[in-house]
């Protein structure tokens, strides 16, 4: 047995804990067929079975052990380096009557070396960045982190620590903190998911980034126990309201699919790229999700590529104004994906009922049925800084983000308005030579200049409406009336999809302002579309 499960199995021992899961050693791991580096479909049955179920065992654990930077070989307790923490001072320990029972341990160092080797070695430690842990972290009551610091404590009540009581309150820390003791409360209280919508744009923030080895199998899957959970706490509460006969018909109806619970799509759809780069579509998920995206490949022996990192998103943050939704969705319909190798999605084969668990590969791919209003409208080139933070202003886009991927980098650096390296400028046919909007294009086609011109002709789907009268816009002391507008853009599927009219493919997201889009937004005429 590896050193590293010896010492997890010695730790749970000296604990008084019986049993200790491994997930390698209790799941039958998948055999790779390494031509395609795609498990064998024989092999999958125990994995298929077990995946989902692994939210519960860490949820229901009593502590998880996590060795963030430690080979297997060397353990647990052999990782420590020299650094500039001082080393922990042994002191032998006598009672009253000065006989020796024992030992106690003394590490004197400041608050902020320990908060800086907290985020070296745990926060941005390899394991971290591991799509598959990230459920396991969030999801633990109690969590144990071993590292070349030391160790760490992680508890739901408390958040980070050390053994010696400091807290860790770092940007990245005390975020994820809020983050999980939000579930934390939900899943105690049992209070309704709807009430704290927000909790799922900032987990999905946090997970889409993150690096799966086989990430078109496992994207939807090393989230699923995450997902599961705000189900049974949505599940818990109608319950509740039903057995108290509560007035419930005003209330949306929350539905999962592809890694979103839709209820609104002003603001379910409303996710944007975080990060420059290389893109990809991961295999069998619709366009419209966060899921599609893949932005890191690694190639197999044979010169394959294989996708190996999912695309980072954020949902823009907006200041001040009064949103109205000016979309709906009108229909789900699940569609039978071909196998665990390509995952092409069958579109003559609809699923006539949902499945019991709707929170991996067996609901994969879906359409959504949207009815709204639809404006053709032309991309230009990539804003200026200037430009960049102006189109934010006008479309009350926050532009900066401390909690977003690239806070890091913005410590670092002088910082940027967000958009500047992603934005483009939109014009519409009544005006084609003035910008009225901005674009974020995420779609692997559409990643130059000339790539955008020859992508055919994109459509801007409008999700909301904001009207602001005499509000200040933040490059000058002005009082300004503001009409701007939240879409989704879109071009027509270029793909057969039998079955299903009207049918369009996600491209991005942008914001449009100005009375003149509101004038050809009141004369657009309602329409019902597929968004595959």
């Amino acid at each position: 047995m590896p050193r590293l499960f010896v010492d997890a199995c010695s730790l749970a021992y000296d604990l008084g804990i019986k049993y200790v899961w491994i997930d390698s050693i209790c799941i039958v791991q998948p055999a790779t067929n390494h031509a395609s580096d795609v498990p064998s479909s024989e092999d999958l049955e125990d994995w298929n079975r077990e995946a989902p179920m692994m939210g519960r065992y860490y949820q229901n654990a009593w502590i998880t052990i996590a060795a963030t930077s430690a080979a297997v070989e060397n353990g647990l307790f052999n990782m420590r380096r020299a650094g500039p923490t001082p080393r922990i001072t042994r002191l032998p320990y006598r009672d009253k009557t000065g006989e020796h029972k024992g030992y106690f341990y003394v590490q004197g160092t400041e608050p902020d070396v320990l908060q800086s080797e907290f985020g070296t070695d745990i926060e941005k430690s390899e394991l971290w960045q591991r799509g598959r842990v990230y459920q396991e972290r969030i999801l633990s009551r109690r969590l144990i982190t071993f590292s070349g610091s030391g160790f760490f404590l992680y508890c739901h009540t408390k958040g980070p620590r050390a053994p010696i009581g400091d807290h860790f309150l770092g940007v990245s820390a005390t975020k994820k903190t809020i983050m999980d003791l939000g579930l934390w409360k939900m899943q105690q209280t049992g209070k309704p998911f709807s009430s704290n919508y927000m909790h799922w744009p900032t987990i999905v923030s946090e997970y889409s980034g993150l690096g799966l080895s086989k990430l078109a199998q496992d994207r939807l899957v090393a989230l699923a126990g995450i997902a599961s959970e705000v189900g049974r706490s949505i599940e818990a509460e109608r319950t509740r309201k039903r057995l108290c006969d509560e007035e419930t018909s005003s209330e949306h109806t929350l539905r999962y699919a592809c890694g979103l619970w839709l209820v609104d799509p002003r603001i379910d759809l409303y996710w944007e790229q975080a990060t420059t780069g290389l893109r990809r579509r991961v295999p069998g998920l619709p366009t419209w999700s966060w899921a599609s995206m893949a932005d890191r490949i690694r190639r197999t022996d044979n010169g394959q590529e294989i996708l190996a990192g999912g695309m980072g998103v954020r949902w823009p943050m907006t200041w001040l104004g009064n949103p109205e939704s000016v979309s709906k969705i009108r229909n789900t319909t699940v569609i039978t994906t071909e196998d665990n190798q390509s995952w092409l999605p069958q579109f003559s084969q609809p699923l006539r009922s949902i499945p019991e668990y709707q929170y991996g590969n067996a609901t994969r791919f879906v359409i959504l049925t949207l009815e709204g209003r639809l404006l053709p409208v032309h991309i230009g080139t990539h804003f200026t800084d200037t430009e960049a933070e102006l189109a934010a202003d006008l479309t009350n886009i926050e532009v900066s983000d401390p909690d977003s991927i690239n806070s890091a980098l913005e410590s670092l650096n002088e910082k940027r308005p967000w958009g500047a390296d992603l934005w483009r400028g939109v014009c519409i046919p009544s005006k084609p030579n003035t910008i009225l909007g901005w674009a974020s294009l995420e779609h692997p086609e559409m990643q130059s200049d000339s790539t955008v011109v020859s992508s055919g002709q994109i459509f801007a789907f409008f999700l909301g409406r904001n009207e602001e009268k005499g509000g200040w816009l933040r490059l000058g002391p002005w009082l300004v009336d503001r009409i701007f507008y939240t879409v989704l853009l879109l071009r027509r599927a270029t793909i057969s999809t039998p079955g299903f009219d009207n049918c369009f493919e996600r491209v991005g997201i942008g914001g449009l302002w100005g009375l003149e889009v509101d004038k050809q937004y009141q004369s657009a005429p309602e329409t019902t579309l597929s968004l595959i």
